[in-house]
């Protein structure tokens, strides 16, 4: 096997290096080197190889013995410089007579005869081969792979001998390597007593002389380390020079030369042979592919340009003139081209940019807008925009009425409050004598150590026994607070920020809204309406708002996909009761004008008009 492998590397490394030169009419003298040829010819060549007569002696009829192979190499390989024994003329006479020498590539190797026949002998048949392949455990059929009879090649059922099958392998192995482009690491061992820190001069130089490291060497620094096919090599590096790229028009020899020169790279340092590129110096290589890459990323970026030019005209072209006639007036339309019509001749690779650039056009329309509002309107929009976000889901501007900033429910949305109007302005405080409200209610807050009132109206709060009370409902800075006629505030009576777990309202039209606590029992149920108008989207845009900036974190808004709402207002943990939402009659509606009826245990809701599920902006 080393044996092979150093012919291999000699052949790969010292032979074929020489031989390309001559072939390329390069001027070279050829360096020595020790050829290992022989000694593998020796050893498996027929009909005189080791190998080949073992196999016959092994397969002979008749009494067989390892002397009587010793003698056939005798007479075999007698005249051969690399075998010795005792018996041959001029042999060695301190060798056992039962032994031969081999000269291999790394030194004398001794092998005594004793057992070659028994040890070359494979006594396992095919037949048990065949069996142990055929077995269901895959160990075995791994351990046996000879038993596969589709790579059978005869009906003969006795097995080879050990010294073919190992040729044969081999064989295999070496066809392998040499359709492969192999590189080698050379080991060198420093001492024979496997010492760190050891150099023994002799065995390292030995080590050195039969592994042709010096030949390698001596190839190496007067050849050539870079070789590449002419043809090839002006097709990989004419783009490094101006005066071969883009176009040339002489033969691929004057090509090379020029383009080399053009380099500054002397002459010294490249050859040309009969169809091969020679260059010396290993930094030569590294500059040709540095300029290369430099190169190839300016041809690069004129191709892509020369391309986006191509594709601006022909696919985006069409498209961006129809958007810029579209929107040429866009700045001195009322209402900031928000009518406009959308190019619909979008190439498919467009589309995400189309998408892009109607965002643009839309949040600068809605800056337009909002600059064009005074502060106070500023705020009230937030607020709307907020309660709009919390109530509301994904939304797709509606076709049919552009002016009237109503937007619908997309198709699959989920969590969505169905119907509220968003379109009034945000008072913040109601009731008949709105200044007298809003001085008993800032007066209220005090109690609670807040400053400011952000939200109070009238609502109709569910008791424990389940009957309406008429109550004012408060939202400070950090409290909600729920107060009589008489603004009195107590401790039952207001729900800091950190004790509600969400607010729920339904999908309906109702003005309900649960507001959940962490404490077992002390949910809170109210109806918030003021004449006609539904006041929950104010007021839970104003609790978020609130809520956000003293607990650093949003509360949870609850649009209920339920039919029942759950709660427990009873001051226990285990009375919890549930809330029905259900459509209020015609006769119902005619009689009350108010959006909902409230009771212990249901929600009589009035149904928007032709069962709409719109939400209305300003």
């Amino acid at each position: 096997c080393n044996e092979k492998l150093q012919q291999l590397f000699i052949e790969v490394t010292l032979k074929s290096e020489q031989m390309s030169y001559m072939e390329e009419g390069l001027t070279w003298v050829s360096i020595p080197y020790f050829d290992n040829k022989a000694i593998c010819d020796m050893i498996e060549k027929r009909p005189n190889g080791i190998l080949a007569m073992l196999d016959e002696e092994c397969l002979r009829p008749g009494d067989r013995s390892d002397d009587i192979f010793l003698l056939k190499l005798n007479d075999k390989l007698h005249m051969n410089d690399n075998y010795n024994s005792k018996s041959i003329a001029g042999g060695y006479q301190q060798l056992e007579s039962d032994v031969f020498v081999l000269t291999h590539y790394a030194g004398e190797v001794e092998y005594n005869v004793e057992g070659f026949l028994d040890k070359n002998t494979d006594t396992l048949f095919r037949d048990l081969s065949r069996g142990m392949f055929e077995s269901k455990s895959p160990l075995l059929r791994e351990m046996f792979p000879e038993g596969d009879t589709s790579t059978w090649t005869s009906a003969q059922r006795r097995p080879q001998t050990a010294g073919a099958a190992f040729k044969s392998s081999m064989a295999s192995m070496i066809q392998l390597l040499t359709l492969m482009n192999p590189s080698y690491i050379r080991c060198i061992k420093p001492n024979d007593k496997k010492r760190p820190g050891q150099f023994d001069e002799l065995p390292v130089t030995h080590q050195v002389c039969y592994l042709g490291l010096v030949e390698n060497i001596r190839v190496r620094r007067a050849g050539y380390c870079f070789r590449m096919a002419q043809e090839s090599f002006f097709m990989r590096f004419r783009a490094v020079s101006s005066d071969t790229y883009p176009r040339w028009s002489g033969d691929v020899r004057a090509g090379i030369t020029t383009l080399l020169l053009s380099l500054d790279i002397s002459n010294e340092q490249f050859t040309l042979g009969k169809t091969m590129v020679f260059i010396k110096d290993p930094k030569t290589v590294f500059v040709l592919e540095s300029a290369r890459d430099e190169k190839i990323v300016a041809v690069s970026l004129q191709i892509q340009r020369f391309w986006r030019r191509w594709h601006v005209k022909r696919v985006v072209g069409p498209y961006w003139r129809s958007i810029l006639e579209t929107f040429r007036t866009v700045a001195r339309e009322p209402n900031f081209g928000k009518h406009f019509t959308w190019p619909s001749n979008v190439p498919p690779k467009l589309r995400q940019a189309d998408a892009q650039l109607k965002k643009v056009h839309l949040n600068w329309w809605a800056r337009k807008k909002i600059l064009a509002l005074s502060e106070e309107e500023r705020k009230n929009t937030r607020l709307v925009i907020l309660a709009f976000r919390c109530l509301g889901s994904e939304f797709a501007p509606s076709s049919d009425q552009p002016d009237a900033g109503v937007v619908v429910a997309a198709a699959g949305t989920s969590l969505l409050r169905k119907s509220f109007d968003l379109t009034r302005a945000f008072k913040g405080i109601y009731g008949v004598d709105q200044v007298g409200t809003r001085s008993r209610a800032e007066k209220a807050v005090t109690w609670c150590n807040d400053r400011q009132v952000l939200f109070a109206a009238p609502a109709h709060k569910l008791n424990r026994k389940g009957k309406l009370d008429c109550r004012n409902l408060l939202c400070s800075e950090r409290h909600i607070v729920k107060v009589d006629d008489t603004f009195k505030v107590n401790t039952k009576r207001q729900m800091p920020f950190e004790s509600l777990r969400d607010a729920t309202i339904s999908p309906h039209s109702d003005s309900v809204i649960v507001l959940h606590s962490k404490e077992a029992g002390q949910d809170t149920v109210v109806s918030l309406e003021f004449n006609g108008e539904n006041l929950v989207p104010e007021f839970v845009a104003r609790l978020q708002k609130a809520y956000t900036e003293h607990c650093k974190q949003p509360l949870p808004i609850i649009v209920s996909t339920q039919s029942a709402i759950e709660y427990n207002n009873s001051g226990k943990a285990s009375q919890a009761r549930a809330l029905t939402f259900m459509p209020r009659s015609a006769e119902d509606a005619a009689a009350d004008s108010s959006t909902c009826m409230l009771t212990a245990n249901s929600v009589f809701y009035q149904p928007p008009p032709n069962n709409s599920s719109k939400v209305m902006l300003p």
